[in-house]
């Protein structure tokens, strides 16, 4: 079973379940098997210093149960008044010191985690101590002594002492609920009507001294305190929102003068709590099902009502979880090895506990790459895989050197964030120096194109004399550092005796130890200079230095020192290169643990991740909590689901499945990453109801349409609340960009993988949508499917025909390097709605001069081939008689490997066969525009040609099309390029990182490349090459000029 993501997690913050190796008082079992029996994997945390950081990189956290915090104040406790012992005294105090040692400011780690979880709406239930954290997120101040501020409100005979340790059950206390409350719906069909008071026992009698605004207390006691908060924003279990604290103890609830446990409420919290992520689990759980590992619930049958059903599922997600427990993550054996007719013994909480114990061996013996105990045990700086490194992807300057990346690191920048042996130390803006081995150097130079550095001995920097210390021979770790063939070789002597006369111009002197003493320094071989005929010298040092300042040595041999100060030169090896290459094209850091003494991965929200192209699992991570005065254990359960992948291969073959199995067939879907950073541009849109669908004859026409999977040219007709679903109601932080004619969203939320292939019936696809997606994952559509959704800027004439040209055209044509389009929203939506396959690496602009310019992934060759296969794609277009008519590089996407996917296909024609070009009004992006198209009104074929020449000289210069800071001459990168090729300075065109001047073969082909767009650029269309010619160009640049014949069809694609 191909497994691929983890299965959500719940974060359960309990010391005591550390301490007494179980869940006490108010974790029960009962609640951990919830948690279990919902579909998640229980982390236990026995600290909550930590659990904040765990969040940046520890997903899927589906929930946070924040069983007790860290924040007693001893001050608040004085012996005399507490009854507390000594050694109690000393626990507090200790617990508190450790807490404040990361951070002074009081309380300042729960207001850090919950910040994290308002901002990220994680669901979260604090409770005893837990529930303070919501006071502390809206700025209130914690604690108070209640003793001393119920003197000021309350008669004597009214006051409860706060603390009464020697009863330690609690003090029991009556709370009057609060209406309208999450806690009043839970209590009012168990209480009697109208009286809505409750006697309850706290653990710990901690009021609070002010409560924001914005969160709503649940109960009120006598004495003062308030149990239980929740903020309405923050509440809406149907949108995933959870975020609430209680304040006394779950299974303490009575009735006044009855001892019996009969109250729902905090039991109502907790399954209000795991439904909110139940599905996740359960997903897995259906596909073990259709493997034959367990049977289907029968779901059908009319005795088996819903509620009965439902228990079904989750007692067979339960065993389920057991199972992968004991098989996949202790390797127990394969999934099917149980017989669906003796399943596993049900685990209980004890059991759960023993087992992560395993767990937590297996991970740090031999499963992670980066375990708690070798994290431990790190010798130097490694990379905190509890904090996703934000900056080590940036340049960055060191001394006069500017843009700098890896494998080099220095400055501010961790470690962890370059090689041990490229690590700079930065002076300043005054210089830069590169320690390896005990040799320090001062780097001059930095071409990482070249991939050369030039650099002077430090110690022989404006200097000539060396101490009695460091008479070292240079040296260099040749693993990552070869001398280039232009240094020349120099040696040093020093403390030399001489019986000459005539000093010779190589010889100076030096103080060593208070007196001087002859040097001389000779070029070459060293035998062959007669001085060493005349003078005994103790010490020698080879240095190398630079052709050129070999040469001007022998001119003028008294410029010695300014020879060293030129240093040499070599070249340097990027190790780890291909791994760290394809970390970065899945979005991830690659950084350096030198524990292990090589790379590791780090992907943003799932810590270490495998950068295999066959193998894009994300580890879980296991890690070292440690403070001032204690050390903490973190348990991550890590466990792999497989998720399939459905998306309809065919639209001519949807149909007869769908009059075959009631509709919806076998589908792919591509294993997607969720894309951080801002948008690339905010559109602004009005939404309206104004439906012009009835003037285009072949869309769908009744409204029944849509619920029968209707096609509208054979492809998928969505609803408008399925695509609202899935970008978030159209979350401005979720725009991908602009389409043409409209705002692209993305429409999933979580990475997915799933493969429906093996479904053996609709009514198991049916089960799994409702089940398992609509709980799980929010935000995707409820086929499985991540996708890029368009809505038009508005609904009028011009942009419907767009809309439905890109319709027609995208549902006509097959190719690999066009984008697919799933379908569109029907025809009495109330916004028209595109849904294309999602493509998460961006843009050829972004990766050229937008916001991942700064990658360094688009060499020469990964330029060549975007643009030949942007080449097929519309040579295949033009043979199929369609004009793309808006070709830019902001219309040509790239996959995670950097292939081609060309799109936005709103302003394309079909090209009539009997007529050689198209009258139309001018349109299209300026830069790229056909100057006789423009001109003229004559669209042709030709017109693309001329935009993909554009395209060219981006791909060249890294340059924007137009760019009006540019000399008002070079504003049009068209002008700009033909200039620079006629006038034969092509160096000042083509991106100097391409190495035009240093590498011949990149010089070869770009120079090829460069007349290939100057043809394409020609001012009349006759004059340009075809879009099938322009691909053979390229095929033969890229071939060394071997001759390729062209069968003269679209061999990579076809019409339908």
């Amino acid at each position: 079973m191909d497994l691929s993501t983890i299965l959500p997690r719940i974060l359960i913050v309990s010391g005591r379940s550390v301490r007494k190796n179980k869940f006490v008082d108010f974790v029960g079992e009962y609640y951990l098997d919830l948690i279990v029996g919902y579909g998640a994997v229980p982390v236990i945390v026995p600290r909550v210093n930590g659990v904040h950081m765990l969040l940046e990189s520890f997903e899927p956290v589906q929930g946070i149960l924040l069983c007790e915090g860290e924040d007693i104040d001893p001050s608040l406790y004085e012996p005399d008044a507490s009854g507390l012992s000594p050694e109690d005294m000393e626990e507090i105090r200790r617990l508190h010191v450790s807490d404040t040692a990361i951070d002074r400011e009081k309380d300042s780690i729960e207001l850090r985690l919950a910040k994290l979880c308002l901002e990220r709406n994680i669901p979260y239930l604090g409770i005893c101590r837990g529930s303070q954290v919501l006071n502390v997120a809206c700025g209130g101040t914690l604690y108070q002594d209640i003793e001393t501020e119920l003197t000021k409100k309350f008669q004597a005979e009214k006051r409860v002492a706060h603390i009464n340790y020697g009863v330690y059950d609690g003090h029991r206390h009556s709370v009057k609920v609060v209406e309208k409350t999450p806690l009043h719906s839970w209590f009012k069909d168990s209480l009697d009507e109208g009286n809505m008071e409750v006697m309850v026992n706290s653990y710990h009698h901690q009021g609070v001294k002010k409560l924001a605004q914005r969160f709503v207390p649940m109960a009120f006691a006598p004495e003062g305190l308030i149990e239980g908060f929740y903020d309405p924003d923050a509440y809406k279990p149907e949108e995933g929102k959870f975020i609430m604290g209680l304040q006394f103890h779950p299974e303490r609830m009575r009735k006044s003068d009855i001892h019996e446990f009969d109250y729902p409420g905090c039991p109502s919290a907790y399954q209000e709590f795991v439904k909110l992520w139940k599905g996740s689990f359960m997903a897995l759980s259906m596909m073990l099902l259709w493997k034959g590992s367990f049977p289907a619930p029968n779901c059908t049958a009319p005795a088996n009502d819903g509620e009965q059903c439902e228990r079904k599922k989750i007692d067979v997600s339960a065993k389920v979880c057991t199972l992968l427990f004991r098989q996949v993550i202790l390797l127990a054996g394969p999934l099917s090895s149980h017989s669906p007719h003796n399943p596993p013994v049900k685990m209980r909480g004890h059991s759960l506990w023993r087992t992560s114990i395993l767990l937590l061996l297996l991970a740090a013996t031999a499963t992670l790459p980066l375990s708690a105990a070798t994290a431990a045990a790190a010798p130097s700086p490694s990379p905190p895989v509890t904090a996703i490194p934000s900056n080590c992807s940036n340049a960055f300057d060191c001394g006069p050197l500017r843009n700098l990346s890896y494998p080099f690191t220095g400055g501010n920048r961790p470690a962890y964030c370059g090689i041990p042996d490229f690590r700079l130390t930065c002076h300043g803006n005054q210089s830069a120096e590169l320690t390896t081995g005990s040799m320090r150097y001062r780097v001059l130079d930095i071409n990482q194109t070249t991939r050369s550095l030039t650099m002077a001995r430090s110690d022989l920097y404006n200097n000539t004399c060396l101490s009695n210390s460091t008479y070292n021979n240079t040296t260099l770790n040749s693993t990552f550092f070869i001398g280039q063939p232009e240094n020349e070789d120099l040696t040093i002597f020093y403390g030399c005796s001489s019986i000459i006369t005539i000093v010779p111009p190589n010889m100076f002197n030096c103080e060593i130890n208070g007196s001087s003493s002859k040097s001389y320094y000779l070029m070459g071989p060293v035998p062959y200079d007669p001085v060493l005929n005349v003078s005994k010298c103790n010490v020698s040092v080879s240095v190398p230095i630079l052709q050129s300042s070999a040469a001007m040595l022998t001119d003028n041999r008294s410029l010695l020192k300014e020879a060293l100060m030129k240093g040499f030169a070599v070249n340097y090896t990027v190790p780890y290169e291909e791994e760290c290459i394809k970390c970065r094209r899945i979005l991830g850091e690659c950084v350096f643990n030198s524990t292990s003494g090589g790379p590791i991965c780090i992907c943003s929200g799932s810590g270490v991740c495998s950068v295999s192209g066959k193998d894009r699992i994300t580890l879980g991570i296991v890690l070292a909590l440690s403070g001032a005065g204690f050390t903490g254990i973190l348990l991550g359960f890590w466990i792999f689901s497989q998720r399939a992948k459905k998306r309809k291969l065919g639209v001519r073959h949807a149909s007869a499945a769908s009059s075959a199995d009631g509709g919806g067939g076998p589908a792919h879907i591509s294993e997607i990453r969720e894309i951080s950073g801002p948008p690339l541009s905010k559109a602004i849109f009005t939404t309206s109801t104004t439906n012009y669908s009835p003037t285009i004859p072949s869309y769908p026409s009744s409204k029944c349409d849509l619920e029968n999977g209707s096609t509208y040219f054979g492809v998928q007709v969505f609803s408008y609340e399925e695509l609202e679903e899935a970008t978030q109601n159209f979350n401005p932080a979720r725009e991908l960009g602009d389409g043409g004619f409209g705002t692209v969203y993305y429409g999933q939320k979580k990475k997915s993988h799933y493969n429906f292939a093996e479904l053996h019936s609709v009514n198991h696809r049916i089960f799994t949508m409702r089940l398992c997606l609509l709980w799980l994952f929010t935000g995707e559509l409820r086929d499985g499917r991540a996708v890029a959704v368009k809505r038009l800027y508005e609904n009028n004439m011009r942009r419907l025909e767009q809309f439905m040209n890109e319709v027609e055209i995208l549902t006509r044509l097959r190719h690999d390097n066009l984008v697919r389009l799933f379908g569109c929203t029907s025809r009495r939506s109330r916004e028209l709605l595109l849904v294309y396959e999602f493509i998460p690496n961006g843009t050829v602009a972004d990766h050229l001069h937008g916001k991942r310019a700064s990658s360094g992934f688009l060499r020469w060759e990964t330029r060549l081939n975007i643009a030949m296969e942007t080449a097929d794609a519309l040579a295949c277009l033009h043979e199929n008689d369609v004009i793309h008519r808006d070709v830019k590089t902001n219309n040509i996407l790239l996959d995670d490997d950097f292939h081609v996917k060309v799109a936005d296909f709103g302003l394309s024609r079909l090209f009539p066969n009997d007529v050689s070009h198209v009258s139309t009004a001018p349109q299209g992006t300026p830069g790229y525009v056909d100057p006789e198209y423009y001109l003229c009104y004559r669209l042709t074929d030709k017109s693309d040609v001329y935009s993909f020449g554009v395209v060219l000289s981006e791909l060249l210069s890294s340059k924007p099309a137009v760019d009006t800071s540019r000399h008002r001459h070079d504003v049009n990168l068209a002008n700009m390029a033909v200039n620079k090729i006629q006038s034969r300075v092509l160096h000042e065109l083509v991106d100097p990182v391409l190495g035009f001047e240093t590498d011949y073969q990149v010089k070869r082909m770009t120079t090829l490349v460069a007349e290939l767009a100057f043809q394409c650029l020609q001012q009349e269309k006759d004059t340009r090459p075809t879009m099938l010619e322009v691909l053979e160009a390229l095929r033969r640049i890229k071939n060394g000029d071997k001759s390729l014949q062209s069968d003269g069809s679209c061999a990579d694609g076809y019409f339908i």
